[in-house]
């Protein structure tokens, strides 16, 4: 006879395989359920990621097009006062002041109506800028001079004394002229001169500079107060503008008003007009300048153009 206990304990394991198979599927599902809503979750999460992050490019792209807009309007109302300046320039003659190093003085040259002011960036020089002066001129345009400078040098003093000229007056080749001339900057090329001979060297730059500077041929780098002769630029037959330098001071008047020559575009004054090295003696430079700008005047230039070479 089998014991009701047998018989029940017999029936029930068919029952508990099934509800462990049970469990087992519904577990399952469960985790299935759950793998499925994780990755849904994932998905909007990676889509709204992607959403914040084109909205950030597309709001940085309109914020890179705007500042473009803006840098190609200030370019161009740059170029445009530049222009102006350039055509200012060639109407009347241009009034070079060099040498400069104290702010008080620079503020008295610059209230003559000077043209450029140069700032001397030779460390040998005794008129070399060591400490940036406290006041650089507004009204007129920065020349900053440099000897066999390197790049890295002339990098730093265009900076921080806000140069719009660059001025070579050593031995630097017509490709590093072009270099800084592709980078906006007006270039002037210095040349020794003693002989008609030394005139040959300006054909090499022509092209590779703005403005070609004729000074005395010393064993030094300019600031001699020496002149030389001025009829051998008769010799000079290129087409790059010039300006004349070398020991011109208060009693070289009379021989700059009657001096011209169709390329001749300016005066570079320093040293014989001083009270001590880097200070101007703004007396002597007023007159001086009022005598070339009265004579000086578009009109007559324009007469002087059309005539050879005198001085």
């Amino acid at each position: 006879m089998i014991n009701e206990k047998e018989t029940q304990h017999t029936v029930s394991l068919p029952e508990k395989e099934g509800n462990q198979q049970l469990s087992a599927q519904t577990a399952s599902s469960s985790t299935a359920e759950e793998k499925e809503t994780a990755a849904a979750e994932e998905k909007e999460t990676a889509a709204a990621e992607a959403e914040e992050t084109a909205a950030a490019e597309a709001e940085l792209t309109a914020e890179n097009t705007k500042q473009e807009q803006v840098e190609a309007k200030e370019l161009k109302i740059a170029g445009a006062e530049k222009e102006e300046r350039a055509e200012l320039e060639h109407q009347q003659l241009i009034v070079k002041v060099c040498g400069m190093t104290q702010s008080d003085n620079i503020k008295e040259v610059e209230a003559l109506g000077i043209d450029w002011m140069g700032f001397i960036c030779f460390p040998p020089s005794p008129r070399c800028v060591t400490t940036l002066p406290d006041y650089l001129p507004r009204k007129c345009r920065r020349v900053g001079v440099f000897v066999n400078p390197t790049d890295e040098w002339i990098g730093q003093h265009t900076c921080s004394l806000g140069l719009e000229i660059i001025q070579f007056h050593g031995n630097e080749s017509p490709e590093q002229c072009r270099f800084w001339q592709a980078k906006g900057y007006v270039i002037i090329k210095a040349l020794p001169v003693a002989t008609a001979d030394d005139l040959q060297r300006t054909a090499a730059y022509e092209g590779y500079c703005d403005y070609l500077l004729f000074d005395t041929k010393t064993p030094l780098y300019g600031g001699s107060g020496a002149s030389f002769d001025w009829q051998l630029l008769n010799a000079y037959t290129g087409s790059t503008p010039f300006l004349l330098s070398g020991g011109i001071g208060p009693e070289n008047v009379d021989a700059l008003l009657q001096f011209h020559h169709p390329r001749w575009a300016g005066v570079d004054l320093n040293s014989r007009f001083e009270l001590s090295p880097g200070v101007k003696q703004v007396a002597r430079l007023s007159p001086f300048i009022q005598a070339l700008r009265e004579h000086h005047s578009l009109p007559n230039r324009r007469q002087k153009d059309n005539s050879p070479t005198q001085s």
